[in-house]
């Protein structure tokens, strides 16, 4: 995909989506089904959920920075607290353009 593209000019960027918690029923439903294994589908969704909005945002960033791309990026997670997680996201804002 980036084979046909030329790095114009390369912009810093690093986005960190603030910290989400689960919702009291959503921690119950999840300790419920942690005491009897397998995946916690509560917590999955709201990863998922933050995941994508980590997404949107660093894209607004770039596109705020003037960039057009987003090259070299990674996701990273962290708990906050047993309620908490924290999904970072950051990589390098770029102007590309296609060659012909």
């Amino acid at each position: 995909m980036c084979q046909d593209m030329k790095l114009l000019e390369l912009m810093d960027l690093f986005m960190v989506l603030p910290c989400e918690a689960g919702v009291l029923a959503v921690q119950i439903g999840a300790g419920i089904r942690s005491m009897f294994g397998g995946e916690i589908k509560e917590y999955v969704q709201m990863m998922a959920h933050s995941r994508d909005e980590a997404i949107e945002r660093v894209i607004e960033h770039a596109r705020d920075m003037g960039a057009n791309a987003i090259i070299s990026a990674r996701f990273d997670s962290n708990d906050i607290s047993d309620i908490m997680q924290e999904i970072l996201v950051y990589g390098t804002a770029v102007t590309a353009q296609q060659v012909e």
